[in-house]
């Protein structure tokens, strides 16, 4: 809860501390800061920690299950209060599979209450659970929010003894997440919650700020740290990039004129590494990739200047925290995955998502829908001269792997009795013109299914007329007409290949 410690506490906690940054300053301390700073995004008063992910993956390498999942439901809880519900839904099911894993009754339970409130906080309506009987705490909190945002009356049932006094305080974090952070659904909660709840919530303490941080003012956002020397340090600055639907970028909430991206190519060089796997390239790639340059020592000094645009357009350098990381010794450039988000890493995981969850349908159609409203338009393209054709490669394979999980997706749309959503999911895949036999079967089934069967003779008048029955095309030809009659028949229509002639 981060409740402020007795002076005899607060030492043995320093001494604690440098015992742990002497010992282990790559693994303990890495987990101590990060866990220290997590109560302040729990109870609300922050939505990143520095680090985070590196402590995520540290604690992933070394195997330690527990300490990955609470700082996945910490960044989970943050994610939401920052709109991310996306990101949030992945870190908290991951934080499920590790809890369960490792055994942790209490961590399965907080991850799976986060990853309910993520899935309210899309609009979703996830399922009552109507046996309440042997759940924990933590699992009735979230068959309250179930129930509120379906605006049903909730009751606290067992859990009404508590009061502002007695309520656990490894439940007031929980509390104070589904009645804050789930939009309506939270509204209509709170006015269900019994008056002593309602001042526990209240009651909240204010987490003091770890050892390594300072409050500034009344600054209720950010908590700042100082040096080693006492020196303010000031926060470094988040941006956020956006290629699918447009090139857009935004720093700490506020966009950047497009103007200063066309600076020495620096918007050139931003959609290049937001677009590479890792965010990361080789000073000779975009060297070449820009201006088509191969004489790397000549090209030097106009890479030297676009870097420095971007890093200035980007939030610049703050204690050694660079959002464009040079790398001299592999020659490389990388953007700093903690300082700069992209929303291609959040397309590619929902992408991702879809692929993992064949076998269970439902599970596939959440990941596809947040793929097809995060993919827009796609990526952008044009905005990158592309000498060597290495953007529009990375473009293209997104694409069909979009393309792809869009035809997938109406598969089992079509299997789970939904036809309208298997029709939304594959005319984007015949859009972006992936395995068209199959999105095309898909959307005739649905039409079929709906009943719509003028639409599917219009779809097979524009094929005829488009005359793609010779030659090579003979094959597909058949299996396009194939798909058409049957769903025809499937009416009643006696219609058959040889009787079907284009409208003239």
């Amino acid at each position: 809860m981060g409740e402020a410690a007795t002076a005899e506490e607060e030492g043995e906690l320093v001494g604690a501390r440098e015992v742990i940054e002497r010992c282990s300053p790559k693994r303990l301390s890495i987990y101590r800061k990060a866990l220290e700073s997590s109560a302040s995004i729990l109870m609300g008063r922050r939505e990143s920690i520095e680090g985070l992910e590196l402590a995520i993956a540290r604690a992933g390498e070394y195997g330690d299950l527990l300490v990955e999942a609470a700082l996945l439901v910490s960044g989970a809880v943050g994610d939401l209060g920052a709109d991310s519900c996306s990101r949030a839904h992945v870190r908290a099911t991951r934080a499920i599979e590790l809890a369960d894993a490792a055994n942790s009754k209490y961590l399965a339970s907080a991850a799976r209450l986060v990853l309910l409130a993520a899935r309210i906080a899309m609009g979703e309506k996830p399922p009552v659970q109507r046996k309440i009987v042997d759940l924990t705490p933590l699992d009735q909190l979230g068959v309250m929010l179930v129930k509120a945002s379906h605006g049903e009356r909730v009751r606290v049932g067992s859990m009404r003894g508590l009061s502002s006094k007695s309520f656990p305080r490894e439940l007031l974090w929980a509390l104070g997440l589904v009645a804050t952070r789930c939009g309506p659904a939270s509204a209509a909660l709170r006015l269900s919650l019994p008056d002593s709840w309602s001042r526990a919530l209240e009651a909240i303490p204010t987490p003091p700020v770890c050892v390594d941080e300072r409050c500034r003012g009344d600054n209720l956002e950010g908590e700042i740290a100082l040096d080693a020397a006492g020196y303010y340090r000031p926060p470094a600055r988040r941006a956020s990039v956006r290629l699918l639907g447009g090139l857009t970028v935004s720093v700490d909430g506020i966009a950047v004129p497009i103007s200063r991206l066309g600076r020495r190519h620096a918007g050139e060089l931003l959609c290049l590494l937001a677009m590479a796997r890792g965010h990361r390239l080789r000073k000779h790639e975009a060297l070449e990739a820009i201006w088509g340059d191969r004489d790397y020592v000549r090209g030097m000094q106009k890479l030297y200047e676009c870097v420095s645009t971007l890093r200035s357009i980007l939030g610049g350098r703050h204690d050694g925290m660079d959002p464009l990381v040079s790398n001299r010794t592999n020659g490389s450039l990388e953007l700093n995955e903690e300082l700069v988000s992209v929303d291609i890493d959040e397309l590619r995981a929902e992408l991702d998502g879809v692929f993992e969850q064949e076998g269970s349908d439902r599970f596939l159609l959440v990941h596809a829908a947040r793929a097809r409203r995060l993919y827009g338009g796609g990526a952008v393209v044009g905005a990158v001269p592309d000498v060597t054709g290495a953007y529009g490669r990375q473009a293209r394979k997104l694409r069909r792997t979009y393309s792809d999980a869009m035809v997938s997706a109406a598969s089992a749309a079509l299997r789970e009795g939904r036809p309208y959503m298997s029709s939304l999911f594959a005319r984007s895949a015949i859009q972006e013109g992936g395995r068209s036999e199959d999105a095309t079967e898909a959307l005739v089934k649905a039409l079929a299914m709906m009943g719509r069967f003028e639409e599917i003779r219009e779809m097979w008048d524009e094929y005829a007329r488009s005359g793609r029955r010779g030659g090579a095309a003979a094959e597909a030809a058949s299996t396009f007409d194939r798909i058409f009659r049957e769903a025809l028949e499937s009416r009643g229509d006696d219609e058959t290949e040889g009787d079907r002639q284009p409208d003239k």
